[in-house]
């Protein structure tokens, strides 16, 4: 089952296309609006603490 992470010797990191994803829809909810923007934030939270 692919859940958008690789899990290595290193331990797990999110995939190179879930990392390119997150960028485009972090612009594109940018030209959304605020609230748009702090929804996807959020839903991102995760990766971006710990990447």
């Amino acid at each position: 089952m692919f859940v958008g992470y690789r899990i290595s010797r290193a331990g797990i990191s999110p995939s190179r296309k879930l990392r390119r994803r997150m960028r485009a829809r972090v612009k594109a909810a940018a030209a959304q609006g605020d609230k748009a923007l702090i929804r996807t934030i959020r839903s991102y939270q995760g990766l971006l603490l710990f990447p």
